[in-house]
């Protein structure tokens, strides 16, 4: 497995795949400088293999020391040809700061197709989790008629544009044995995108959440009054959480906005909770941190890093979820807060159709501007919510589990390597 992944969906689907087959499974991890990653943890993977990558942050010495080390490990004409590749873009950059970002680039994957060359004769299959088109050069050094699976995210097919990403990502796509997308409305947008023609290798395959079995032993009453206890946030507040991360496709400035016409006698009710532990941004902290002052009301702002248990509070904790994004798969932490007996308003725009078929109880607005209807009409009938998200919510195991889905990887699988 390789690419641009979170160790917290790749984990999980290596110890199922194992559990259903007898897989030698190991990980090509990119680790930014400084990052232990999944070196200093039990993983799931028989071997993680490490590819230093952000050249830049290492400073001018250290990367030239790893270059040079990369360099005396070659022959003499492959030496020649690394240094041009390293040297020329000096002709085509104005600046000394533009050239030292491109060199940096060209160091990194110079790296990674250093330690591909020597493993790939060891492996059966590949899998590419997220359709990087960056990652088009590394597919290339693959051993010819080996079988390769991409699995799209979800950003890098709804976020994605422009000529030069779409040349990358076909080339992906064409020298894949299969694709993966989570979910019969994605499967449409990438045909849409790159062509019916490659609708044979295309295999609907989920990722799940392991919290969602954490949250079957919990008391949820008991991390309800953790959290609250841990944020100072009085009982007969109504906490409402917006977004999950930092990232700005979360829109917390629009949501903020909106929110800012409530009525005084709602907004006195409740307190906003804005996740902000990674993703963000510099200076959006600051932004999003300003309008929910010019909104007014209580608020708290989390900034530093959240463990699994405090992850697993939040979503006790929280009594609405306001999840608002550009684009979505399909969010685990919304699914979570849903698991977890909350309510989630959402946007109609966004592809969870896998939900709806389902029935699984949240709300929907079209547009901003209803949004404070909607969620002060919520929190008065907040008792009778509650009740029909968990009537409804066991339904999300078919969507999340991974007892319930290790058996659609391991159907992929099993057809890429034609045991199927």
């Amino acid at each position: 497995m390789f690419g641009n992944f979170h160790e917290l969906h790749v984990q999980p689907l290596a110890r199922a795949l194992k559990t259903r087959a007898d897989y030698h499974i190991s990980l090509l991890e990119s680790v930014p400088p400084g990052d232990e990653l999944l070196r200093s943890r039990p993983t799931a993977f028989d071997h993680v293999y490490s590819i230093p990558v952000a050249s830049e942050g290492l400073g001018r010495v250290n990367c030239l020391r790893q270059v040079g080390k990369l360099l005396l490990r070659r022959k003499c004409v492959s030496r020649f040809m690394t240094l041009y590749r390293l040297l020329a873009p000096m002709a085509r950059t104005s600046s000394s700061r533009q050239y030292w970002k491109q060199f940096c680039r060209t160091a990194d994957e110079l790296q990674r197709r250093a330690l591909l060359s020597r493993i790939v004769e060891e492996f059966d299959l590949f899998h590419l989790h997220y359709m990087d088109p960056s990652l088009s050069e590394t597919i290339r050094l693959l051993p010819r008629g080996s079988k390769l699976i991409v699995s799209i995210w979800g950003s890098d097919l709804m976020r994605s544009s422009g000529a030069r990403n779409y040349i990358g990502q076909l080339e992906l796509c064409e020298r894949a044995s299969f694709i993966t997308v989570r979910s019969l409305e994605l499967r449409e947008m990438f045909l849409t995108k790159f062509g019916r023609h490659f609708a044979p290798k295309l295999r609907i395959a989920k990722f799940g959440s392991t919290t969602l079995s954490r949250i079957d032993v919990q008391d949820i009453r008991s991390l309800r009054t953790a959290f609250r206890e841990e944020f100072t946030i009085p009982e007969n507040k109504v906490i409402v959480c917006v977004g999950h991360n930092g990232n700005v496709d979360n829109r917390h400035i629009e949501v903020l906005e909106a929110l800012s016409g409530l009525d005084s006698s709602v907004k006195n009710g409740l307190t906003l909770v804005i996740p902000m532990t990674y993703g963000a941004p510099t200076g959006y902290a600051n932004d999003v941190r300003a309008a929910v002052e010019r909104a007014g009301g209580d608020f708290r702002i989390i900034d530093k890093f959240m463990d699994s248990e405090a992850v697993l509070q939040l979503r006790a904790a929280t009594d609405i979820m306001l999840h608002f994004p550009v684009s979505d798969a399909l969010s685990a932490a919304m699914c979570e807060t849903i698991y977890a007996g909350n309510l989630v308003v959402t946007g109609a725009w966004l592809p969870y159709g896998e939900l709806r078929r389902r029935k699984v109880h949240f709300l929907e607005i079209t547009r901003f501007p209803d949004l404070c209807a909607t969620l002060a009409a919520s929190i008065g009938d907040l008792t009778r919510h509650r009740a029909m998200v968990n009537s409804t919510k066991e339904k999300l195991r078919e969507v999340l589990d991974w007892e319930e889905l290790s058996e659609g990887w391991e159907k992929v699988y099993a057809s890429a390597l034609g045991n199927w």
